[in-house]
């Protein structure tokens, strides 16, 4: 999937949500922008009046977060500073569209869906991770699927404007023979686990009783019972559900806890560790398979990184597109 994203108040904004902390104390101390309601004219785009419409809304849903998450209230400047950047985005966002309207680009049903299911995928993980955030933030499938669509189009656009080319193999070539460091990749394991849950305030005869059962457990996995199997039908962890699987870790990774790291690259594949205790319960660490340190050969990941300079290539192209047809657009903001 692409790495360009259509700057979107209704979606984009909405879903990354703006961070008070960053709007500071401007140097030049602009004019204070007081609450906007939904009708209000904030600028003239080409010709075409904008409204504030849902300005507010958003206004209010980051204050709440910056409450909550700071415990104090947003001050005036803040929020002013916040509708200034909204009302540059929404202006931004209707140059872009009147563009699409105008544009010759066409995007088929196939590649419609294709797009709609990869972002999906990719960004929620889940089509009900993908409901939820949407109720959230108070956005309908068919403001998301019109985003996906003006996204499609907006590539097809700026590939055509801009003369974006995809990423040849002697880019890739040289790119790798540049940054061969990038492509060197830590031991790894691929680790499973079985949790029984323990509490700090549980009592030495609780916390013994859970330790018996998980080596119960062992016993029953050491003579023969599938270790996924056994996950699935002991483990108190979410991961239950994939057998018990963690994924892929690295070495030297620091997001990965010390008892989890420790256990896992002291383990052989196919090995069970002996019970570990940490401040969720009680574990047992199954490791999956055990890749060495390496250096990825250009074969290995040519295809991926051409991907991945293509997509460098039209972020970049994006930028100059956008800054090319702000520049172009007749706006006359009514908040300066």
């Amino acid at each position: 999937m692409t790495l360009l994203r259509l700057l979107s108040l209704g979606t984009c904004v909405a879903l990354t949500l703006l961070c008070f902390a960053g709007c500071g104390r401007s140097k030049t101390a602009p004019h204070l922008i007081g609450p906007l309601s939904s009708n209000t004219l904030i600028a003239v785009v080409n010709g075409s009046n904008l409204y504030a419409g849902p300005i507010e809304n958003i206004i209010e849903r980051t204050a709440a977060q910056y409450r909550e998450a700071t415990g104090q209230e947003p001050s005036e400047e803040q929020l002013s500073q916040q509708r200034r950047q909204l009302i540059d985005q929404l202006i931004m966002e209707t140059i872009v569209r009147q563009r699409l309207a105008n544009a010759d680009v066409a995007v088929s049903p196939a590649e419609f869906q294709n797009e709609y299911v990869d972002v999906v995928t990719n960004q929620f993980g889940s089509w009900k991770e993908y409901y939820e955030t949407l109720a959230r933030h108070e956005i309908s499938t068919a403001q998301f699927a019109r985003a996906v669509m003006d996204q499609l189009k907006l590539i097809k656009l700026v590939r055509k404007e801009m003369a974006v080319t995809p990423a040849t193999d002697e880019d890739a070539r040289t790119y790798y023979a540049a940054h061969s460091n990038e492509f060197d990749f830590p031991a790894s394991v691929a680790l499973a686990h079985i949790l029984l849950r323990a509490h700090p305030g549980d009592s030495a005869a609780r916390v013994s009783n859970t330790i018996a059962r998980l080596q119960g457990i062992r016993s029953e996995i050491l003579q023969g019972l599938p270790f996924a199997t056994a996950a699935r039908k002991y483990s108190e962890c979410p991961s239950r559900t994939r057998g018990g699987s963690l994924g892929t870790i690295y070495a030297g990774d620091d997001t990965v806890a010390d008892y989890i790291s420790t256990t896992a690259f002291a383990l052989a594949v196919s090995n069970i560790s002996d019970v570990v205790t940490s401040e969720h319960g009680c574990h047992l660490f199954y490791v999956t398979a055990r890749r060495p340190a390496y250096t990825a050969a250009y074969e290995e990941i040519h295809a991926e990184l051409r991907q991945v300079l293509t997509e460098e290539k039209e972020r970049r192209a994006l930028q100059q597109w956008l800054r090319k047809v702000r520049a172009e657009a007749l706006v006359d903001k009514k908040f300066k």
